[in-house]
């Protein structure tokens, strides 16, 4: 945009970007709280709609309190696989302007998933 980066506000530039490691950072909440990190007030709506792109709605809708479940220091009581999409989700909520996954490759994720995910990535960074 040829704007200087030092133009930018710190907050505003945080705000502007998601990156999702390949072994995410996840907090000793629940997986609204881990979704919807940093927002003081949650969109409920957004945060159904980032679990369902994200492929979490799944395993969450199975836990018996759902959104509300605790997932304990750094999602041990997850599989590899939900603390990857969690993370994902996270990204989504922010619904930043600039996202990056870094990953080998979304081994967790099932083929249809996985392709699903990439459609929605596609359509919305593009």
């Amino acid at each position: 945009d040829d704007i200087p980066i030092s133009e930018f506000s710190l907050e505003h530039l945080r705000s502007a970007i998601s990156i999702v490691n390949q072994n995410p950072s996840l907090f000793n909440d629940t997986i609204a709280k881990n979704i919807a990190y940093g927002d003081d007030s949650v969109d409920v709506d957004k945060l159904k709609e980032s679990a369902k792109l994200s492929g979490c709605e799944e395993f969450i809708d199975n836990l018996p309190e759902g959104y509300e479940s605790e997932i304990g220091d750094d999602g041990v009581l997850l599989s590899g696989g939900q603390r990857q999409r969690l993370a994902i989700a996270r990204a989504f909520y922010k619904d930043s302007y600039y996202l990056r996954i870094y990953f080998q490759k979304l081994v967790y994720l099932s083929q249809l998933r996985y392709e699903e995910m990439m459609i929605y990535l596609h359509q919305t960074y593009q």
